[in-house]
């Protein structure tokens, strides 16, 4: 069936305009046809739509030359050739439907189950216009003179979002049709297209190195293509993927070509992945896609870090933090790439407040001779440890370079020197190993204080996150009752409940009767500190320290390899801290 977007009796030439643009294909009448519908549900089938855009050269030309009537049946005949004639040259069933867009511009549906090759679906663009040129050459002389665009790509997505997928399909064939993009573009785009659906792209992962034992923190996983591609740099993989809004489809394929590629992870590693801040908002980004990848690996969300990276600056932070906030409900982490240098890092870091600093190479270049740059790393040295945020320090190339970052006390680092990415994950090289196990004896800008979380621990009541809030409350009630309860989903803590916090919720008016039968996770924190048992004790007094207000608890939540293993009171935390202190004041 022929559909029109505008439907009614509206004439051929009545719907067409002049340089019509692609934007009103998402006004009310798109949103609301039947080609939407049955997009979404073939996607969501698993199976994939191409989609063959057909527009008539010079149209205009053509009626103004032979009058509105040889036009009006011209395209009366190219619109019986698409619902008749078409069909014919495909696999019965395969057409979801043809639709006339602005009078002189189709659009054909055509499902498979397997991904298409692009020369398939060359020679499927040759035959439907075979066809109708065949249908056309049957009437007026005029018609021997009709010339046509044709392009085709596929709607890529899962189902969801069907009305701006479709849009994105359009506009890239319309953009191929009318040779908007050159040859070179075009060809560009099929080898892009090739590479995001095959084997040819693979991860790189180069270490994140502790500069004070030299252990690996994690590895940061870096796509790479063929070097015989056009993209063999990946700068310009990227560009390409931005100039053709195809951002999130490649974002999607890094990740899992990272996480198939990664051999295996050590319960306190963290794998560091690219993130570009306009995917979460790509009509493509599936919630979900990424805890699927992960689990299949058995890597828990607190074992990954997404790297903001700062190739496009972020221009609605509001909307991309809620985004971000989707993220680590489920306990992943955030690194703020490329800090020191391009758009708005500092901005970003305030408003995202992320776990990890990636100190830009360009503040790591010849430090040892800057003075400088070695107060802009100091600088942040202090500032990331006011706000409890680890540093990284990226770029590093040279021993002399290492050597300065190790006495600024910066904490890890990266680089050529300590390794450079490869796959499998490398070893750090034996050069940089030793001069970290050489360095880390000497003086350092914020010495750590050699005191065990492990002998500080205390033990509190631990409840899931379905315990009924009224049994919370008799918890709480009864003699010796403990300040606080830990939530937990299995062995990890999910949140934390205070027992001031609770009775605030149960002293308002009818509090009990609104709250009793509600799970505890209604009224818990759901974002407690939470460390590793192995943790400093003066970076957790930082972190305690730097946390929102509104954030602040009397305990910390500590872990033994993400799973529960009690409980840290700030005030004992701060009272080993100043006795401490006067003990090394009375030994100076």
């Amino acid at each position: 069936m022929v559909m029109s977007l505008f439907g009614g009796k509206r004439s051929f030439w009545g719907a067409r305009r002049e340089s019509a643009p692609v934007e009103p294909l998402l006004e009310k009448p798109f949103h609301q046809s039947p080609v939407i519908q049955r997009v979404e549900a073939t996607l969501a089938q698993g199976q994939f739509v191409a989609l063959i855009y057909l527009d008539l050269v010079r149209f205009r030309e053509l009626e103004k030359a032979h009058g509105h009537g040889v036009a009006r049946e011209i395209l009366v005949r190219i619109e019986a050739a698409l619902k008749q004639d078409v069909p014919r040259v495909l696999p019965a069933g395969s057409v979801l439907a043809i639709q006339n867009l602005w009078g002189d511009d189709f659009v054909i549906y055509v499902t498979m189950p397997e991904r298409p090759e692009s020369r398939w679906l060359d020679d499927l663009c040759q035959a439907i216009l075979a066809t109708v040129r065949e249908r056309l050459s049957q009437k007026h002389p005029a018609t021997s003179q009709v010339q046509f665009h044709c392009a085709h790509t596929l709607v890529e997505g899962h189902g969801t979002g069907a009305a701006s997928l479709i849009y994105q399909a359009i506009k890239r064939a319309m953009e191929v049709a009318k040779g908007h993009r050159g040859i070179e573009a075009v060809a560009a785009l099929r080898e892009f297209e090739d590479l995001l659906h095959g084997p040819r792209l693979n991860s790189v992962y180069q270490p994140i190195v502790s500069l004070d034992n030299a252990r690996v923190l994690g590895w940061e996983a870096l796509i790479r293509a063929p070097q015989d591609s056009r993209f063999g740099n990946p700068e310009a993989l990227f560009r390409f993927a931005e100039d053709m809004n195809l951002t999130w489809p490649l974002d999607r394929t890094c990740r899992q070509t990272a996480v198939i590629g990664l051999p295996g992870l050590a319960w306190n590693q963290k794998l560091f992945l690219n993130m570009d801040p306009r995917s979460v908002n790509d009509p493509q980004f599936i919630q979900g896609e990424t805890l699927a990848m992960i689990q299949a690996k058995q890597i828990q969300p607190q074992n990954v870090v997404f790297e903001i990276t700062e190739r496009t600056s972020i221009r609605d932070f509001p909307t991309f933090r809620r985004a971000l906030e989707h993220y680590r409900s489920q306990g992943y982490l955030v690194a703020v790439d490329d800090v020191g240098a391009g758009y708005s890092s500092l901005q970003a870091i305030a408003e995202l407040r992320p776990d990890f600093i990636k100190l830009d190479m360009s503040l790591v270049k010849t430090v040892q001779n800057s003075p400088v740059k070695q107060a802009i790393l100091e600088t942040f040295v202090t500032f990331g440890a006011k706000i409890g945020c680890t540093l990284i320090a990226e770029g590093i190339e040279s021993s002399d370079e290492l050597h300065t970052l190790i006495g600024l006390g910066v904490e890890y680092g990266q680089g050529y020197y300590l390794a450079r990415p490869a796959a499998p994950p490398p070893q750090v090289s034996e050069p940089a190993t030793g001069d970290i196990l050489r360095l880390r004896r000497g003086p350092r800008l914020t010495p750590a204080v050699e005191i065990s979380l492990e002998h500080l621990l205390e033990s509190v009541v631990t409840v899931s996150p379905g315990t009924r809030i009224r049994e919370v409350a008799a918890v709480f009630q009864a003699e010796e009752a403990p300040p606080a309860v830990v939530v937990l989903e299995g062995a990890r803590p999910v949140g934390l409940l205070m027992r001031d916090q609770l009775f605030r919720h149960l002293s308002g008016p009818f509090g009990a009767a609104l709250h009793d039968e509600q799970p505890v996770s209604s009224v818990m924190d759901r974002r407690p500190l939470v460390v590793e048992v192995s943790t400093p004790i003066d970076r957790v007094s930082r972190l305690v320290a730097h946390r929102d207000l509104s954030n602040r608890q009397d305990y910390v939540v500590v872990t033994d390899r993400a799973a529960y293993r009690g409980v840290l009171s700030v005030h004992r935390l701060l009272d080993v801290l100043t006795q401490h202190q006067l003990a090394a004041t009375r030994r100076a």
